[in-house]
């Protein structure tokens, strides 16, 4: 095909060639008139005592007990170690006619200390606020001194449904609601909902600890011997849970919570 002939076609080409192109859609034929819909937010399901924390607890405890830590009895257990003496002074001190509690926040849940000492001081407050203003009871599970009209007229908050029904049965079945607490208690946080947990969910937990830890003090009391010998044997502690208590500093009753 000679140069000539090629030359004139070409334009032909290139008409047949543009009326197979589309030309650009305009932009409101991909528009639509609604906006598409958003999603809803929603809120996170609302997490049980029992997702939150479990417990341990020792009605008769020994000096060596649940709420012992492991640096504890190895300070007992070597009796050249510097912190030996100061130990078998404080095992010798326990007192188990108190209520004895620390509460453990497990290093799965965080890496850092400052975040896991964050943890364990919100359960710490919340179980603090339960004896004090709810129960009426010291940090260390004994009863408050009565005020004269002073405590019920001074605004404090009144004790939960839970606390309150628990003390009218108290005191239809001869027992005393101001007998106070005792033992070890120890609290132990949730890995997967130690730092998730909301303060309410986390109040509401704490609630349900001592809810239990009295009504096992109750069925205990009045159960019979066989109750009494099983607490004692250290079998009918409450376990929930698995969690250690490695790596978190314990406290008895209040003195030893100044320095958590």
């Amino acid at each position: 095909m000679s140069r000539a002939l090629l030359t004139g076609v070409s334009p032909l080409i290139h008409h047949h060639v543009r009326t197979f192109i589309p030309a650009s859609t305009p932009l409101h034929h991909y528009t639509t008139t609604t906006p598409p819909p958003t999603p809803t937010p929603t809120s996170p399901p609302v997490l049980r005592p029992h997702q939150v924390l479990t417990y341990r607890y020792e009605p008769h405890p020994h000096p060596i007990n649940c709420t012992t830590l492991p640096p504890t009895k190895d300070y007992l257990a070597d009796a050249f170690h510097p912190h030996h003496l100061k130990a078998k002074r404080k095992q010798q001190a326990f007192n188990p006619t108190i209520l004895n509690w620390r509460v453990h926040c497990p290093v799965a849940a965080s890496g850092k200390k400052v975040v896991r000492d964050w943890c364990s001081r919100r359960a710490r407050t919340a179980f603090q606020h339960t004896l004090q203003h709810q129960l009426r009871l010291n940090l260390d599970g004994s009863p408050q001194q009565q005020e004269d009209g002073e405590g019920r007229a001074g605004g404090k908050s009144s004790p939960p449904s839970s606390i309150s029904s628990s003390q009218s049965a108290e005191r239809s079945e001869g027992g005393s609601s101001r007998q106070g607490l005792k033992g070890a208690l120890l609290v132990i946080l949730k890995t997967e909902t130690a730092l998730t947990a909301s303060s309410e969910e986390v109040r509401r937990a704490v609630e349900w600890v001592v809810e239990s830890v009295r009504r096992e003090d109750r069925v205990r009391e009045f159960g019979g011997g066989k109750a009494g010998k099983k607490g004692d044997a250290g079998r009918g502690e409450k376990r929930l849970g698995k969690g250690g208590g490695k790596g978190s500093r314990s406290f008895s009753g209040g003195k030893g919570m100044q320095g958590a």
